[in-house]
C-alpha cells in the first residue's frame, strides 16, 4: 500500500482514508485541499470522510481485535512495534516534510520530533510482554483465583494540528502494547503524516484493521467517533472548545477518556469535575490507573492511551 497517489483533478499528492489496511476514498467522494501555511497555496488534497466511513473503520478495528491481532501474544506485538520504530526512523525526513508542509512549523523542529518517536515505540514494546495479572488468595483450598489483563478494545484517537504525529504516537504506542486497535482522526489541517504512518504500520506487518485513519474537514468525523458505540476508549488532545462539543459524555461505567494539555477534564465527564487542573501528567505504563483522576469515575491521568482492563 502506498500512502499517496496522484489526484485525478490536479497534480497534487492525494491522501486517502486508510481502513482495514487499504487506501480508500470516502463514501461521499469528497476531498479537500491541505494548504501550505507558508505559501498560502494548496500542496495536497485529502479525503473528506464522514460518519459512514467511521462506521467502516470501527468495524475493521473490531474485526482485527477479534482476529489475528487479538490472538497475537505480547511478544508478537513487541516484535511488530520494534519493526515499526525502525521504519519511522528510516522515513523520518519524509514524514517531517509532510508535517512542515501541513503545519508551517520549522523543518528543524519536525525532524527533532520525528527523531524521538521511534524511542516511544521501543519503550512500549518492552512493556507489551510484561502485562501481568495476579494470583489472589481464596478462602477455599480448591479454588484458583487470578486476574488477567486484556485490551480495553477499540481506541479512538483525536489529535490536533500542531505536532500531529508526535501526539498521535503518544497514544498509539501504549495502545498497541496493550493489544488495542485504533481509529485515528487527524486534524483537518494536518492529515498527511497520519496517513503516511498507516502505510508504515502495514509495511511493518501489522494485521489489517489494527490502525485506521479517517480524515475529514470539520467536526463530523470527530463527533461520530466520540459517539460511536463500537469505540471503547477515547484518547483526545485538543482545545477545550472542541472537546466540549462531544456529543456523548462517557458514562461512569465506561472505560473513560484520556484527555491532555489544552483539553479540559470536563470534556468527557461529569459537568462538575473534582478538579479543574488539565491532565498533563503521564503514567509510564499501558494500563488504566484510577489514582488521582482529573475527573470523577474511571479514567487515566495521562496524555495518551489506554488500555488494559482486568
Amino acid at each position: 500500500m502506498t500512502t499517496t497517489q496522484a489526484s485525478p483533478t490536479a497534480q497534487l499528492p492525494h491522501f486517502s482514508l486508510v481502513i482495514d489496511g487499504q487506501l480508500t476514498e470516502p463514501l461521499s467522494g469528497r476531498s479537500y485541499d491541505s494548504v501550505d501555511p507558508f505559501s498560502g497555496a494548496p500542496w495536497a488534497t485529502a479525503a473528506d470522510g464522514g460518519e459512514a466511513d467511521v462506521d467502516l473503520a470501527v468495524a475493521a478495528a473490531r474485526r482485527a481485535l477479534a482476529g489475528p491481532w487479538g490472538q497475537l501474544t505480547g511478544f508478537g506485538r513487541a516484535r511488530l512495534m520494534r519493526r515499526l520504530a525502525e521504519l519511522i526512523a528510516r522515513d523520518a525526513d519524509r514524514l517531517a516534510e509532510f508535517e512542515t508542509r501541513d503545519t508551517g512549523k520549522l523543518l528543524r523542529e519536525m525532524r527533532g520530533q520525528l527523531g524521538s518517536i521511534p524511542d516511544w515505540f521501543y519503550y512500549f514494546s518492552g512493556l507489551a510482554d510484561k502485562l501481568e495479572g495476579s494470583t489472589i488468595p481464596a478462602d477455599k483450598p480448591n479454588f484458583l483465583v487470578y486476574t488477567r489483563r486484556e485490551p480495553a478494545g477499540v481506541v479512538a484517537a483525536i489529535v490536533p494540528w500542531n505536532s500531529p504525529l508526535l501526539l498521535l504516537c503518544w497514544k498509539l504506542a501504549p495502545a498497541l502494547a496493550a493489544g488495542c486497535t485504533m481509529v485515528a482522526k487527524p486534524s483537518d489541517y494536518s492529515p498527511a503524516s497520519a496517513i503516511a504512518l498507516a502505510g508504515l504500520v502495514e509495511e511493518a506487518g501489522f494485521p489489517p484493521g489494527v490502525f485506521n485513519v479517517v480524515s475529514g474537514f470539520g467536526p463530523e468525523v470527530g463527533k461520530a467517533l466520540a459517539a460511536h458505540p463500537g469505540v471503547d476508549k477515547i484518547a483526545f488532545t485538543g482545545s477545550t472548545q472542541v472537546g466540549a462539543r462531544s456529543p456523548r459524555p462517557r458514562p461512569p461505567t465506561s472505560p473513560g477518556c484520556c484527555s491532555s494539555w489544552a483539553a479540559s477534564p470536563r470534556t468527557w465527564s461529569s459537568p462538575t469535575p473534582t478538579s479543574t487542573r488539565p491532565a498533563t501528567g503521564w503514567w509510564p505504563a499501558c494500563s488504566r490507573r484510577p489514582a488521582r483522576p482529573a475527573w470523577p469515575g474511571p479514567g487515566c491521568w495521562c496524555t495518551g492511551a489506554c488500555t488494559t482492563r482486568s
